[in-house]
């Protein structure tokens, strides 16, 4: 269960755009960690492609400090608009497993600015943390716009109780698994 805090706080830290939102190929040939020689500190020199790592100032990991977070109340609500989709792609990529959307499935408005759903994927253990806390997997919904800027949703999570968004999800008889 994700500790008792403001909904906002858990909003700045969605608005951060993640390195890992792009589930590609090229990604996904650099082996990393989150400890030791290929944790975070050696990210940008992993790959060419993960510079931004070394040199970037919003990418994950981000420990969220709750007692040094601002809210920002110009955000407002989060004003979604999903709808059901009838077909989707699960790539297991080793380190992450994803769920690719071939259609529209709905958006996301954030200060009046559209940023369509396009693809969620989980991480074990979690990419962020919550004052140094570490949870055991982490779940991206990630949104872009017309512009390329991105919007991620991110959920923490621990052992416990099924996530009702993920009870939600049905697997079709014949559905395609990706190994990469």
């Amino acid at each position: 269960m994700i500790p008792r805090f403001p909904f906002s706080i858990l909003a700045i830290s969605l608005l951060l755009v993640v390195a890992s939102a792009n589930l590609d190929e090229e990604n996904s040939s650099s082996e990393f960690s989150y400890m030791g020689l290929k944790g975070p500190d050696h990210w940008g020199g992993l790959n060419k492609s993960f510079s931004p790592c070394a040199t970037g100032k919003h990418q994950s990991p981000v420990n969220i400090l709750t007692k040094q977070t601002h809210i920002d109340t110009t955000l407002g609500p989060l004003a979604k608009n999903y709808i059901p989709a009838a077909n989707a792609t699960i790539i297991n990529l080793g380190f992450v497993i994803g769920v690719h959307y071939e259609e529209e499935i709905g958006d996301l408005v954030i200060k009046g600015k559209k940023y369509t759903f396009k693809q969620m994927h989980w991480h074990t253990p979690a990419e962020h943390q919550i004052d140094g806390q570490i949870f055991h997997a982490e779940l991206h919904a990630v949104h872009l716009a017309d512009d390329g800027s991105a919007a991620v949703i991110s959920i923490l999570y621990n052992y416990g109780n099924p996530d009702p968004l993920v009870n939600k999800v049905h697997f079709p008889k014949n559905f395609v698994l990706l190994t990469l």
